[in-house]
């Protein structure tokens, strides 16, 4: 059985924001989240223990990094494992030249205590996530062109 054009048009549309909608629900609800945002939830879950929430703050490419560290130190020295967060401010948003895909790119300047970082986030899809090769790059000072 063939639906008419109109019919068609109208499950297509269906269909594609069913589609939008896990998409949106897959990223934990971060869509539309400021880079601000996504740090500000990695370190919610930082302080909660909840390794799972934080290393969905990070890119796909971040995360064999994080599981690498965590194995180690869950075999080896298991408070080194330990996620904890203590009051980290933002104090900073600062655009950085695209990468080479094109994606947008951001540095984050937080601050806990008396210890300042900066954090580089990629746009991916319709979210923000903290970069451990970038956010590496920029310590070292190897730039961030490539």
């Amino acid at each position: 059985m063939t639906l008419p054009p109109a019919r068609r048009l109208a499950h297509a549309a269906r269909v594609v924001a069913f589609a939008l909608a896990a998409l949106v629900a897959a990223s934990g609800g971060a869509a539309c989240s400021s880079p601000e945002d996504v740090v500000g939830h990695a370190v919610e879950a930082a302080a909660s223990g909840d390794l799972e929430r934080y290393a969905g703050a990070f890119t796909p490419r971040s995360r064999p990094l994080l599981d690498l560290y965590y194995g180690i130190a869950a075999a080896s020295r298991p408070e080194l494992g330990q996620l904890t967060a203590g009051d980290v401010q933002v104090t900073g948003v600062q655009p950085l030249p695209p990468d080479t895909e094109g994606r947008e790119r951001v540095m984050v300047t937080v601050r806990e205590g008396t210890q300042t970082a900066r954090l580089v986030l990629h746009r991916q899809a319709l979210a923000w996530r903290i970069d451990l090769i970038d956010t590496e790059r920029g310590t070292l000072g190897y730039g961030l062109g490539f």
